[in-house]
């Protein structure tokens, strides 16, 4: 289930492009974002963001329409 606490982190992923910029965002800790990321992926059965050491892209099918 896709909660609205996923949803404001992927807004602040949106905004920050980075894991840590967006824990600071959402007052939680990097690893717990990450964590939650991967279970968003698994549930929905696709990659949402490509990550790197310094930043996260979102792939075609995390990006939001119209952006």
């Amino acid at each position: 289930m896709i909660t609205l606490d996923d949803l404001r982190f992927m807004d602040a992923l949106d905004r920050t492009g980075s894991l840590s910029a967006a824990a600071r965002l959402a007052e939680r800790h990097a690893p717990a974002l990450s964590m939650r990321l991967k279970k968003l992926e698994r549930f929905l059965s696709i990659n949402l963001v490509v990550r790197s050491s310094r930043y996260v892209r979102f792939t075609s099918e995390g990006e939001c329409p119209g952006r």
